[in-house]
């Protein structure tokens, strides 16, 4: 129940939940990580930090990559949070990673690179995932990637659409 809150943002009421299950199950590295993304969503970074201290040493997933990310975020540690960004990986199974593929979009649509936000989201929605989670995201990111080409580039894009060739740029 701890991760449905929290993939909803809704840290105050998963925190609690996920603590009592990294209590009975303290070698679950993924339930240290979720404490530590409601920590950073609550403001609380020092707890942030702990516990994903506690996750780096059982938990192997994206989850942590991007946590760890969002930490730096929150600090003001673009550059960091780029790198930590950069290390996730997206070839695993797409349904496990949702959420996080979700975040690391937003995260490179508001800080340099709303291309790869389009593709983070528009692969799932063509594999046919749960597409209605990734609309939102898919939306923004497009519209903030447009806005981001100048006028050529813009022409490029829609003649290439047209023509099909090789387009989406994926």
């Amino acid at each position: 129940i701890g991760q449905m809150y929290l993939a909803n943002d809704e840290a105050g009421l998963a925190w609690p939940r996920l603590q009592v299950a990294l209590e009975s199950w303290p070698s679950e590295g993924f339930l240290a990580t979720a404490i530590a993304q409601c920590a950073v969503l609550l403001g609380d970074l020092d707890a942030g930090e702990r516990y994903l201290a506690i996750a780096a040493t059982t938990d192997l997933t994206n989850d942590l990559h991007v946590a760890r990310a969002e930490l730096h975020v929150a600090r003001g540690e673009i550059d960091a949070a780029r790198s930590e960004y950069r290390e996730v990986r997206w070839h695993y199974s797409l349904a496990s990673l949702g959420h996080a593929r979700i975040r690391c979009a937003r995260f490179w649509a508001s800080h340099g690179d709303p291309w790869l936000a389009v593709t983070l989201t528009l692969e799932p929605i063509e594999n046919l995932a749960d597409a209605r989670m990734y609309a939102e995201c898919l939306d923004a990111a497009a519209c903030q990637w447009w806005s981001s080409l100048s006028v050529p580039s813009r022409c490029q894009e829609l003649i290439r659409a047209w023509c099909n060739a090789g387009w989406p740029p994926l």
